[in-house]
């Protein structure tokens, strides 16, 4: 009797390993996670209006304070109070020069650039000045009630009022 031909293989016979790629693939490294960029409030149509920058300017003033106390309470004197293009002249009372000399110093600009534009939703270039306090706006001077700004706020930039816990829906 003739002995029976060697199985082909892969035709039955013990199993092979599959046979290693022609063109191997390197295993993917994964990359390095890239931190997402901070989630930036819709930009309206345009550049923002003073009216809108001067009553941000608290809204800004927090977005500082959890980063630097020191540059918020600098900034607590100073009010917008032009803007022209992508340039908002922030004005200090003229008998706090110290304070605007620190918040031109490049770290506290460029925080303070980047809180406006979080909250305002469009990169402005900040210039500082000194104004007689007579001539500065008072910080509400603009007669709008909290009720009220919330509410522009949220049409102008499609937002959604985020209430506490504590608070009700009113």
């Amino acid at each position: 009797e003739a002995a029976a031909p060697p199985p082909a293989p892969g035709n039955g016979g013990t199993p092979e390993a599959p046979p290693p790629p022609s063109d191997p693939v390197p295993d993917p490294k994964p990359e390095p996670p890239t931190p997402a960029p901070p989630p930036a409030a819709p930009s309206p149509t345009g550049p923002p209006e003073l009216q809108t920058v001067a009553a941000c300017w608290p809204a800004v003033i927090d977005v500082v304070r959890q980063d630097n106390e020191m540059l918020a309470a600098l900034l607590a004197d100073a009010r917008p109070v032009a803007l022209h293009n992508q340039d908002v002249t922030v004005a200090f009372p003229a008998g706090k020069a110290f304070l605007k000399r620190k918040a031109e110093q490049d770290d506290y600009r460029r925080a303070t650039a980047e809180a406006l534009r979080s909250v305002i939703g469009t990169m402005l270039v900040l210039r500082y000045e000194l104004r007689d306090e007579d001539e500065l706006p008072d910080a509400g001077a603009d007669g709008v009630s909290h009720d009220d700004l919330v509410k522009r706020l949220v049409e102008e930039f499609d937002a959604q009022e985020v209430l506490d816990d504590d608070q009700g829906e009113t």
